[in-house]
């Protein structure tokens, strides 16, 4: 089983009293990359920090995990293997098939990884005729806003704040046969609620985000007479400037945008909502 983060953490820091659940996350770390590189990270930033007091411990775990976690979850790509159930296929012949109306959506295939533990479900609504796939993850950051790639197809979807996304194949693509990848992004940006003037038509605000990592964008937020548009530049990652095509997903409450660029070249996303939170995710 896969050790949740709060665990991890009552491991390194020798606090974990179960002695045989402390032998169990043990042999899982020297066998789990993922798990390993975490602790790794967590024991290099926390041990020349020393809490002021006792009452602030909890918080500044809380967000150094948070940190950790995201970082152990860069630029990671997981390859998904397929859930063979060993459940038998059930065959009707024509005078004794199954009555009644059969189920709209049914499943076409389940994938897993282990390292980090996800589970992804590909469907099909047989009566809209649409396939779409479901994440399912304890953990949020591996559900909502993440990139599922079909290597062989040169495809990628994203999913949506539920951990979905809608598959836009041919019918008769063989879901169940192609490799699924999950595919995390290299860098992650928040664009917090602008001020603006709400009154003017025509104004433009120009800022500049950028991560402790050295990934660095430039943003022009445009108010036009046909709605308000944000311009995305990506000027650094990972202290480069000579990187390749990146895909940039903006996502803000139900509405999700993906677009290619190239390194300082801009490229422009609308309609944005200026009163909510932006999120901006690279992927190389």
């Amino acid at each position: 089983m896969h050790p949740s983060r709060d665990d991890l953490i009552l491991y390194i820091d020798g606090t974990l009293a179960d002695l045989v659940r402390r032998q169990e996350i043990s042999d899982h770390v020297e066998a789990c990359e993922f798990c390993a590189e975490f602790c790794r990270n967590y024991r290099q930033l926390a041990e020349p920090t020393e809490p002021t007091a006792a009452e602030s411990l909890p918080e500044k775990f809380s967000r150094l995990r948070d940190s950790l976690y995201e970082s152990a979850l860069r630029s990671l790509v997981v390859d998904l293997k397929p859930l063979i159930s060993e459940r038998p296929e059930v065959s009707y012949l024509a005078a004794d098939g199954p009555s009644g109306k059969q189920p709209a959506v049914r499943k076409i295939a389940t994938l897993y990884s282990e390292s980090p533990e996800v589970v992804v479900q590909i469907m099909r609504n047989t009566e809209q005729g649409r396939d779409y796939l479901q994440i399912q993850s304890e953990e949020p950051r591996l559900a909502a806003h993440i990139m599922v790639q079909l290597p062989e197809l040169g495809r990628e979807f994203v999913t949506d704040a539920h951990g979905r996304a809608e598959l836009d194949l041919s019918p008769a693509t063989n879901l169940e046969q192609l490799k699924w990848q999950i595919k995390m992004p290299d860098a992650v940006f928040a664009l917090e609620p602008l001020a603006y003037d709400p009154d003017k038509v025509e104004y433009t605000r120009e800022m500049t985000l950028q991560t402790d990592r050295h990934d660095r964008i430039d943003i022009r937020f445009e108010g036009r007479t046909e709605g308000k548009q944000l311009s995305i530049r990506v000027v650094e990652l990972d202290g480069r400037t000579d990187f390749g095509p990146v895909k940039v997903v903006v996502t803000q409450k139900s509405r999700t945008n993906l677009v290619s660029a190239l390194a300082g070249t801009p490229v422009m996303i609308g309609p944005v909502d200026p009163d909510t939170t932006i999120d901006i995710r690279l992927y190389q």
